[in-house]
């Protein structure tokens, strides 16, 4: 039997669950096929320490996180939870380029200090500057699990399907929308298909129908380890 929906979304990290959330308070029918759970260890969205920040040194993004605010104000107020831990950021040294950073900032018209090294030192006196220093309060942590869970949540309470344990293998045409076949040969078909599949995207892309040269086009994926290491909110 196959399963039908208006939108499917593979992977249910925080895009995935972000799409999911906000199509099916939309009151689009969406289907979400997820290859383990939501927020699983094995995916990039897993845990509780995701930077929030503004400082990037170009507009474009400082603007996407200045838009993106309001949306995380309404996550935590509709799932009653805070999401982002409140915790400001301290960014120097010469990739980072303090100065630069907050002439961007500048302009997006969000709030922040550029401090000498002396000067921050005897704010923060358990770190060494080797450089300026750029504060903004607004940064913060974001608790990605919580996150993916709440999205999932009230899509869900909107009348989103949430499938686990479904790994898509292919995305093929269909005579009107998408046929999506899984690993187990489960099928689903949608009219519009979402694909948030993070780490396992170059693994699906082969079974996907795309426009020609487009996975030419692609630059090569490389999946990466980070270690991420975070004080203690005080």
């Amino acid at each position: 039997m196959t399963e039908s929906a208006t939108f499917a979304i593979i992977g249910a990290g925080l895009s995935g669950a972000a799409a999911a959330w906000r199509l099916a308070q939309s009151g689009a029918e969406v289907i979400v096929l997820e290859r383990d759970v939501p927020a699983s260890v094995h995916g990039s969205s897993h845990g509780s320490a995701r930077i929030f920040r503004y400082a990037y040194p170009d507009r474009f993004y400082v603007d996407l996180v200045v838009q993106s605010k309001p949306g995380w104000d309404e996550l935590e107020a509709a799932s009653g939870q805070r999401l982002i831990t409140p915790s400001g950021s301290l960014d120097f040294g010469a990739v980072r380029d303090p100065r630069l950073l907050a002439g961007v900032l500048e302009t997006a018209g969000v709030e922040h200090e550029l401090l000498g090294g002396e000067e921050a030192k005897a704010r923060w006196p358990q770190l060494n500057f080797d450089s300026e220093v750029l504060w903004h309060p607004g940064a913060g942590v974001i608790d990605a699990e919580s996150t993916v869970e709440a999205m999932i949540h009230l899509a869900e309470s909107a009348g989103a399907a949430v499938r686990t344990g479904w790994e898509a293998a292919s995305v093929r045409r269909a005579a009107s929308g998408y046929l999506i076949t899984s690993a187990t040969g489960e099928t689903v078909h949608a009219e519009q298909v979402i694909v948030a599949a993070g780490g396992w995207l170059p693994r699906l892309l082969g079974g996907v129908d795309l426009p020609s040269g487009f996975l030419d086009a692609l630059p090569e994926f490389e999946v990466r380890q980070e270690n991420a290491f975070h004080f203690p909110y005080l």
